[in-house]
């Protein structure tokens, strides 16, 4: 699994340094994907349109993989928009970090590619705990700003100890079960067969 690991953080070195030359990115801060999808619930809509100042205010890039109607209003120097097409859609999951994960996007896709989600709770994931080395993802229990931001703050925190990164990245790798994608190729850099 350590060759796993180590041959997603190069892979994903990559398409980050692919990812910064289309988009000019110039700092070396997390990049945070959001894909947004034509069949968001309102709940979400509202949730992103809450955050969306917070995030402007964090150091962070936030790439976003558009299906949708909805904009972030004035994309700026740490926001990239990404139309949605099936090689967007490989080099948004290759290059970012984190993914603010919403339920129809599929947790092994994710996983594969050696993302880490921030999502409410659910059955796959299991929130990072550093001193015990466990956990999958940075999850919050109630669909508001200050829960969703509390739990996006704690993985930019963990993004900048490379030690801890690499055992939730770790986690995330092996968390991926395989059973949606058998004969499917998404993950050009990636042997489906090899995370198992």
């Amino acid at each position: 699994m350590e060759t796993d690991l180590n041959e997603t953080l190069a892979n994903k070195k990559i398409a980050k340094e692919n990812i910064s030359n289309k988009f000019k990115i110039k700092n070396n801060e997390p990049l945070v994907g959001i894909y947004l999808n034509k069949n968001l619930k309102k709940s979400e809509i509202e949730l992103f349109k809450n955050i969306e100042e917070a995030l402007r205010e964090l150091s962070i890039n936030l790439l976003l993989l558009n299906d949708s109607d909805l904009k972030f209003s004035n994309v700026n120097k740490n926001f990239f928009n990404l139309e949605y097409n099936l090689k967007n859609r490989s080099q948004f999951l290759e290059a970012i970090d984190v993914i603010i994960y919403l339920d129809f996007i599929d947790l092994d896709e994710i996983f594969i590619n050696g993302v880490v989600p921030i999502s409410l709770e659910n059955d796959r994931l299991i929130d990072y705990d550093a001193k015990s080395e466990t956990g999958n993802a940075f999850t919050y229990e109630k669909n508001n700003v200050w829960h969703f931001l509390k739990a996006l703050i704690r993985s930019l925190e963990t993004y900048q100890f490379t030690y801890d990164w690499k055992h939730i990245v770790r986690n995330a790798l092996n968390s991926f079960t395989g059973e949606w994608c058998r004969g499917l190729r998404f993950f050009p850099r990636r042997s489906l067969g090899s995370a198992n």
